[in-house]
């Protein structure tokens, strides 16, 4: 059983992912969006199943995980070091909360991504999910290279059966023992089994071929939406928070929502992958981890300019703070997905660049730099 999936496929992934890191910088922003289903129901189990779409059995264990530690573990560590400097350097000059009552130093800022969760760099608060996701990946890869040489239908069922388990332990079993002793490893445990499902049924799903056409119809997306909405709202579900292993409503009643919302998310990104607007979904989906990395950043400089302003005492602005956030939701929300990806949209648009990368080029300090005889020097 193959996880790779093709091009209109690998567009829809984009798309859901686009919606999935904008439904995180709204619930970040605490925006008045989702009265009912708020996003902390589902959104993070979503992208964990999404990292399980296109997962190939096929690569040796050493490259998976060479792969996952460069592009998670390495990228949270180093984040969590930059951001540890930036919100020092942000809380000495604006007073704002960025860092532990003891402060910055290079110990803190180099071990306290797991002993910490990754919330003492509160710049960076989502490096959890980077360490995570690695842990998560890495299982789900080891359990599907093996139960994927089983032939028929004995192999899928063994793989759902694993997920479900997975999403059992952690949830049910971990999350309540880390809730009485408050013990970094169990959260952490915690997290990897209930990832580690979603993981696999993401799996799963790219190798279903009936199910990518079943999503892809708006009516699919209409009745998965109001059937989260109803679970929701008939079962008085209430928001999990899986960076903290909490799941108030229980295993049952989290699982259900959290499935309907990441596949309720999953065939609205196949409709739209449908439509001209698709592109703009998928270019934010496409680069998700960077608008992760950064949005929290963003909304600090937000606040930090009305501070400058006068319009906000430095005293009542936390990392979670939202001036005005049921008219200025947009502005954070718009600002901490868009800003982020700047860089990424003039490298994708010479034509942007071209003409001050011209017009620097025409400096005669640049061309004596960049004369034939140098270049034949230096070459």
């Amino acid at each position: 059983m193959s996880g790779s999936i093709d091009k209109t496929q690998k567009m829809e992934v984009n798309v859901a992912k686009g919606i999935g890191i904008i439904l995180v910088v709204i619930g970040h922003n605490s925006a008045p969006v989702f009265e009912h289903v708020n996003v902390y129901i589902y959104h993070m189990p979503l992208f964990f199943l999404l990292s399980g779409i296109g997962l190939n059995p096929t690569y040796s264990l050493p490259q998976t995980l060479i792969a996952h530690a460069k592009s998670l573990l390495l990228y949270a560590a180093a984040m969590t070091f930059v951001y540890s400097i930036i919100g020092w350097a942000i809380q000495s000059v604006y007073g704002i909360h960025l860092l532990p009552p003891a402060g910055f130093s290079l110990r803190y800022a180099t071990t306290r991504l797991l002993t910490g969760n990754g919330h003492d760099a509160l710049l960076f608060l989502v490096g959890w999910f980077l360490i995570a996701l690695f842990f998560a990946r890495s299982l789900a890869f080891l359990i599907i290279k093996q139960l994927a040489r089983l032939r028929g239908a004995s192999g899928p069922a063994l793989l759902v059966a694993v997920a479900i388990l997975f999403c059992y332990l952690g949830l049910a079993k971990l999350a309540p023992r880390f809730q009485e002793t408050h013990a970094p490893y169990l959260n952490l445990l915690s997290q990897v089994l209930v990832g580690c499902g979603f993981v696999i049924l993401g799996y799963l799903h790219s190798a279903s071929t009936w199910l990518w056409r079943w999503l892809r119809s708006p009516l699919t997306a209409l009745v998965l939406m109001v059937a989260l909405y109803e679970s929701v709202v008939g079962l008085a579900v209430t928001p999990m928070s899986m960076a903290w292993s909490q799941y108030p409503s229980g295993f049952g009643r989290h699982m259900l929502t959290a499935l309907l919302g990441s596949f309720a998310v999953l065939s609205v990104a196949a409709v739209l992958a449908q439509t001209k607007h698709s592109a703009v979904f998928a270019f934010v989906g496409k680069h998700s981890k960077t608008v992760m990395a950064h949005h929290l950043f963003v909304f600090t400089l937000i606040n930090a300019a009305l501070i400058q302003t006068g319009l906000v005492p430095a005293g009542d602005v936390t990392i979670w703070y939202a001036w005005k956030v049921t008219v200025m939701w947009p502005v954070y929300v718009g600002l901490g997905v868009g800003l982020p990806l700047v860089g990424h949209l003039l490298r994708q648009r010479p034509y942007i660049m071209g003409p001050w990368l011209a017009l620097i080029g025409r400096l005669p300090v640049v061309k004596a730099r960049l004369s034939p005889d140098k270049a034949t020097e230096q070459g």
